[in-house]
């Protein structure tokens, strides 16, 4: 994913930190109003980040497991993609999992109360939830269509192809729980994380078929995106009273416009600053290719989810509600936003001890949906500006 950094704050050199120290804070609005947004629950990934760069770099270094080669400012990039996130990433898979298993009652009611809900009618013959054949429907066009990819476009032979939209449509599902999770109690979205790991999978599926695992690697992005996207927009339609089956049918007839409106947004900003360089990073482009790289090269680090993914599920069971997620999370951000992100969260706080939770939804809500809102257009405005050549990059 890339984003625009509109300007950081290099609190280490002011404080005289060490140089390996990351104390740099993103200047962006956005990233605060998600805090305010989020309160309580993004504490957590506050916390969590606290843990990864100023906890665990630390006695990483003290014990001597960093090479010698990395000096200086490299020390905290090097533990960062090296152990804490990879780290991360298996926490987000080992907290999905057991939230998966401990969620499998739930689901199994959810499923039952929604085939029953779309039978409900209301005085006007209307029903709150579209039925549950749409959810069927849904992934059985899904399995269809990662199966004809893999078998006509990849080359695959049968048995292979079918487990690669088997395993593609069970990975849908499990990873749009974990998104939808994660969104609904941080406005943080790992969609980037859980691509990078249905790329890993699908390169061992596809017998290392590099373009046709990116291609299906991005037809599963897309899909989990949708699942964050579904979420923001039934809380928003819980707070403002909209009927989630009229929502639901929008979301449908109009998903397509989605990719085609991201793409030339994407398109702007690559022909106005260019992707992989200092002023549109694009980390996670980077590291995509880094996982296709050690996974071409043979070097997983498979110790790491796997230590991540024990944790993460252990945490999970702990009792509070999606611990392990959360933590993960921390660790597969970059400090950079979650700094911006927790001083966000302690405002909502703050403001709800002050003023009460009536003052957070009419006031706070809005204004941090402002904030998100203004900055992202600015930055859309200055991208088309530029390619205009109204402005230089």
């Amino acid at each position: 994913m890339a984003h625009i950094i509109p300007g950081v704050v290099d609190l280490g050199s002011v404080l005289h930190l060490p140089e390996w120290i990351n104390l740099t804070i993103a200047l962006s609005l956005m990233v605060f109003g998600m805090g305010l947004i989020t309160g309580r629950n993004g504490l957590i990934v506050l916390a969590g980040g606290m843990l990864s760069y100023y906890i665990i770099t630390p006695v990483v270094k003290a014990l001597g497991w960093i090479p010698a080669d990395v000096q200086g400012s490299a020390i905290s990039g090097y533990v960062y993609g090296t152990m804490t996130r990879p780290l991360g990433i298996g926490m987000l898979l080992g907290g999905s999992i057991a939230g998966l298993i401990l969620s499998l009652p739930v689901i199994a009611v959810a499923m039952k109360s929604l085939a029953q809900a779309s039978r409900v009618r209301d005085k006007n013959g209307s029903s709150e939830e579209l039925p549950v054949y749409y959810l069927i429907g849904g992934a059985i066009l899904a399995f269809a269509l990662l199966l004809i990819t893999a078998y006509r476009l990849g080359g695959l032979g049968l048995g292979r192809s079918l487990l690669t939209a088997v395993v593609g449509v069970a990975w849908i599902f499990i990873a749009s729980l974990l998104v939808a999770m994660s969104t609904g109690m941080t406005d943080w979205s790992p969609v980037s994380g859980l691509s990078l790991v249905s790329v890993m999978i699908l390169l061992y599926l596809t017998h290392k078929n590099v373009l046709l695992t990116i291609l299906m690697g991005a037809t599963v992005g897309v899909a989990i995106s949708g699942a964050a996207d579904m979420m923001q927009d039934l809380k928003t339609g819980h707070m403002v009273g909209a009927i989630p089956s009229r929502q639901q049918k929008v979301e449908l007839l109009t998903a397509w416009l989605g990719p085609i409106i991201a793409l030339t947004v994407v398109g702007l900003i690559w022909n106005a600053y260019g992707i992989g360089n200092d002023k549109v990073p694009a980390p996670q482009a980077m590291a995509l290719k880094s996982m296709v790289d050690a996974v071409l090269g043979g070097n997983v680090p498979v110790d790491k989810f796997i230590a991540g993914g024990l944790l993460g599920f252990v945490l999970s069971l702990s009792g509070i509600p999606g611990l392990g997620v959360l933590v993960g999370l921390s660790m597969y951000l970059p400090m950079l936003y979650i700094i911006p992100y927790g001083i966000g969260c302690i405002v909502n706080e703050i403001a709800k001890r002050k003023k009460g939770y009536e003052f957070i939804v009419e006031k706070v809500l809005p204004f941090a949906a402002g904030l998100m809102v203004g900055e992202a257009a600015m930055t859309l405005l200055f991208a088309v500006l530029t390619v205009a050549g109204v402005l230089q990059p």
